[in-house]
């Protein structure tokens, strides 16, 4: 994992989630607030492009664009990434009004705790592998954690052994007092951030789901263990179970 250079205030850059079991590479362009060696703060725009890679059919899938807009936050060799999650013009779209909808003042919607691989730092963002579970934090520190069953599935599958869903579980237990501490960034610091009018999404590499690692998979008991990933499709050589089976 080659070190990158700390990015400038209002570079471009591609945060992508990499190895994921059903063959894609997602990427999220976003500009950067900050970058330092504590954390690292992203601003993704309503609006902007979300765009997936399909690795087994070598195509992109329908172009998407991301409603709402979010302050992302990154920190270096930590399992999660913390989102900030803003009303914008367009409205709460339907597949974030369950979590995000509530009857709460103001633009400020509430957190979301992403778990997964410790982020490594590329030549045009940053790379993560997703461990499935989340936390949703509301604006008043309700909170609930999404997704277990999902990475039930996945470790029947085969995705993740037993080893590593255990530590994903204990991984996101230990977010748990940072919230209810209201410690960063679950404090005011953020919650009425708005974008500076020279946050504009830039130019960002049409080659960008090609670039070295998209089809890799690490999960943070491998990155803790300086181990390296494995392919996306690893499990299918010894799996059984067909993945999303749980689900039908």
């Amino acid at each position: 994992m080659a070190s990158q250079a700390l990015w400038r205030r209002g570079d471009t850059i591609m945060h992508r989630h990499v190895g994921h079991a059903d063959g894609r590479v997602i990427g999220w362009p976003h500009v950067v607030v900050e970058d330092g060696p504590e954390r690292t703060v992203l601003y993704q725009p309503e609006g902007a492009p979300f765009l997936t890679w399909n690795q087994d059919q070598q195509h992109f899938e329908p172009h998407l664009t991301v409603r709402m807009y979010a302050v992302r936050i990154v920190y270096p060799g930590r399992p999660y990434y913390v989102s900030l999650w803003f009303e914008g013009e367009t409205g709460i779209p339907p597949w974030w009004q369950p979590h995000f909808g509530g009857d709460y003042a103001g633009r400020f919607r509430g957190w979301k705790v992403d778990m997964c691989s410790p982020h490594r730092r590329t030549v045009i963002g940053f790379d993560t592998s997703d461990e499935i579970l989340d936390y949703i934090v509301h604006p008043d520190y309700t909170w609930y954690v999404k997704d277990d069953e999902d990475l039930t599935g996945f470790t029947s599958a085969g995705v993740y052994t037993e080893e590593e869903a255990t530590h994903i579980r204990q991984s996101c237990r230990d977010v748990l007092p940072l919230i209810e501490a209201r410690s960063s960034p679950f404090d005011d610091e953020l919650i009425d951030w708005l974008p500076s009018t020279d946050f504009a999404l830039g130019d960002y590499p049409p080659d960008w789901h090609l670039d070295p690692g998209a089809g890799t998979h690490i999960s943070s008991l491998n990155y803790q263990r300086g181990e390296p990933g494995r392919s996306y499709d690893a499990y299918r050589a010894t799996s059984t179970v067909p993945l999303w089976s749980w689900r039908t």
